[in-house]
């Protein structure tokens, strides 16, 4: 299975972190822009409590042989490491009061969100890394085994989902017009 001691420990930080980001728009209710400053920490919350979770699935889904394997022990506590860091800054800058993303105001705000958009490509490239060792796995053991179309579309997703939203990512990272920080100048995605 995959790192799935790193991987599990940082789905439940995310998991545990939800509830008192929930409860905390109650106890400090103020903005964001048009925001509740505490919306963006949850949704990341929920993101990596998703990524993180289902990558330790997908790991228990392609065995224990995947566990020996630096080409999945790496990612996997690669992608934990950077998921940490994301949900530690995110709260770090919502109690400051401050925009995580596109900010230089300070240097905490330059030098967090510089590792951030480095970390978007590590938690992409990542699991699109532990796709690839799945499939390469699947293809040594021989496509006629019983399990072969779940490994097949668990390894397909990861790297698919790697490529599609390294792309996307990549369009965010340069404030392109669709992923930016709303400047009223037309349509973005939330």
């Amino acid at each position: 299975m995959l790192n799935s001691t790193a991987l599990g420990w940082t789905t439940m930080f995310s998991l545990a972190l939800m509830p008192m980001t929930l409860v905390l728009p109650a106890l400090e209710p103020r903005m964001l822009g048009a925001e509740f400053l505490w919306l963006k920490p949850l949704k990341f919350q929920i993101s990596m409590a998703v990524m993180c979770g289902t990558l330790v699935l997908a790991g228990l889904a392609a065995g224990p042989t995947l566990a020996c394997s630096p080409w999945v022990r790496v990612p996997s506590v690669l992608v934990a490491m950077t998921a940490t860091h994301d949900l530690t800054f995110l709260g770090i800058q919502a109690a400051r009061g401050v925009r995580s993303h596109f900010n230089s105001d300070t240097a905490l705000d330059q030098i967090g969100g510089m590792v951030m958009v480095a970390g978007a490509g590590v938690l992409v490239l990542g699991a699109a890394a532990i796709g690839v060792a799945i499939l390469e796995m699947q293809a040594a053991k021989g496509w006629a085994a019983l399990e072969v179309p779940l490994l097949l579309a668990i390894g397909l997703g990861l790297v698919l989902g790697g490529i599609l939203s390294g792309q996307t990512g990549a369009i965010g990272a340069n404030q392109g017009p669709i992923a930016s920080a709303c400047d009223g100048a037309g349509p973005t995605v939330p």
